[in-house]
């Protein structure tokens, strides 16, 4: 009985003096002198973030092989004449994982038919932080559709982590849309050329619906300055049903050549925006409107 005890006491021991730890060669923190799995490995993990472009319209899609970088083109819709959002989603190209340590430089440019070129005005021209889908945004303000001439964005996209930058083009379709959501004209009170835009994120809605404008002055073909000391008054109507509607909150600078108030379509149908422009007193604007089909 003694030796039996003696052989017990012995196999308790050893079996008591393994060293536990982490057992798995492939793990991280794999320990070789380890006899035991003790469940603390662990492990490298490559965690994919893509771009998050559900409900998005893909404009173009461009490889930039210098910086190990795709860069594919979004927006809303079509792209039209007024404000369009603009989405730019940085990849890398194998793994299609997002790449947010880098910025962009975009110029948006058009070719005319006749040989020269002009500009447009943008909001944002260097992106350099993605929103929380992941992607690089920016606001462009077409003047004018394709009729007559070829849209592109001129563009750089600056991969901090290749240490490089790599420039591209890529060639757009600018449509007229069925709504009158923007206008160029002259000034009354200085004759500069001005041109404005209804800034429409989201579609509108029956009821109170944010409302934001643009306002900028062509310096010259290249060059549209942020106009901020205008006083707009707004007065939305529905001609065919002869009434507007009430509680309406005319727009004030917000800065960059934006305007912010408020609308209010109170019901489906043809709206009217009847919109008037003043400064230091002096008419701006004569018989200027946006409208929309709600």
């Amino acid at each position: 009985m003694l030796i039996l005890a003696t052989g017990i006491i012995g196999a308790s021991s050893l079996s008591s003096c393994k060293k536990e730890g982490c057992v798995d060669p492939k793990a991280t923190n794999y320990d070789e002198k380890a006899k035991k799995d003790d469940g603390t490995c662990e492990y490298d993990t490559l965690v994919i973030v893509k771009p998050d472009v559900e409900g998005l319209t893909k404009i173009a899609e461009v490889e930039l092989n210098n910086i190990n970088t795709n860069v594919g083109i979004y927006a809303r819709g079509e792209l039209v004449t007024g404000y369009n959002t603009l989405y730019f989603a940085a990849t890398d190209p194998e793994t299609g994982n997002v790449i947010d340590d880098g910025h962009f430089e975009v110029s948006p440019m058009m070719k005319m038919d006749a040989g020269h070129e002009h500009g447009t005005p943008v909001l944002n021209e260097v992106l350099s932080t993605v929103d929380e889908k992941s992607l690089y945004k920016m606001g462009v303000y077409f003047v004018m559709s394709s009729m007559g001439g070829q849209w592109r964005l001129d563009f750089e996209f600056h991969n901090h982590a290749e240490s490089g930058h790599q420039e591209s083009t890529v060639n757009v379709e600018v449509a007229e849309p069925s709504d009158r959501i923007s206008g160029n004209f002259m000034a009354m009170d200085d004759s500069s050329m001005l041109f404005a835009c209804w800034v429409m994120e989201e579609d509108p809605i029956v009821g109170m619906n944010d409302f934001t404008m643009a306002i900028f002055e062509r310096e010259n073909m290249m060059t549209w300055t942020p106009v901020n000391d205008i006083n707009i008054t707004i007065e939305p109507e529905m001609p065919t049903m002869g009434h507007g509607s009430p509680g309406n909150v005319n727009p004030t600078s917000i800065g960059s050549g934006q305007y912010k108030g408020e609308v209010n379509f109170t019901m489906t149908g043809y709206w009217k925006v009847n919109i008037e422009m003043t400064r230091n007193s002096n008419q701006v604007s004569n018989g200027f409107y946006f409208d929309y089909t709600l």
